[in-house]
């Protein structure tokens, strides 16, 4: 496995901000972002593991309240392009670090194999107070494996499977990758 070159995941934007506001929907409209985004990751990793996939293609890094879905938190704080078409959607309330579903973005880019897996990480952990769910994550062997003190680290994806024994998983999440990227090649996609 060693000669196998790791691609990186293309981020999602509606993916990923329809899988936000499916969550925030579900907690009823309005929930702390650092739960927003265990959450999110929680189920990033779940469709990782069974499917070779992950839901929001975001870039993870190992942080101090846990493993972040990077992309993410820089379009919860509004430091990245896009940021305002995201707010449209998801308000951030900075005096209570909350997020707001301000706007229905729809799930038209989720499958519902995603759809499932978000609605089970839900059932499992939405009701958990957001720094006990951080410290569930802190109990993820990537986030102890690749955390380092006043840093933000990444955690590779094939990392993700290999610490959980899915190492099966790195050559068929390698061909999604292709297949994306040739997609996105022939439509002429950056």
């Amino acid at each position: 496995m060693t000669d196998t070159v790791i691609k990186t995941f293309r981020f999602r934007f509606d993916r990923s901000l329809q899988a936000a506001a499916y969550f925030v929907r579900l907690a009823g409209g309005e929930m702390h972002f650092i739960q927003l985004l265990k959450l999110l990751y929680i189920a990033d990793r779940e469709y990782l593991i069974r499917y070779g996939e992950m839901i929001t293609g975001d870039r993870v890094c190992a942080m101090k309240h846990g493993p972040v879905l990077s992309h993410i938190l820089n379009l919860i704080k509004g430091r990245v392009p896009r940021s305002d078409e995201w707010a449209r959607h998801l308000q951030t309330l900075p005096e209570s670090h909350r997020i707001r579903l301000i706007g229905d973005p729809r799930t038209g880019s989720l499958c519902r194999a995603s759809r499932e897996i978000m609605d089970n990480v839900f059932a499992k952990y939405g009701n958990m107070p957001r720094f006990r769910l951080r410290d569930l994550t802190h109990q993820f062997p990537e986030w102890q494996a690749y955390y380092k003190k006043n840093t933000s680290t990444t955690i590779p994806w094939n990392e993700i499977l290999r610490l959980q024994g899915r190492e099966d998983m790195i050559k068929a999440a390698n061909h999604s990758i292709e297949l994306d990227e040739y997609q996105y090649a022939l439509l002429g996609v950056e």
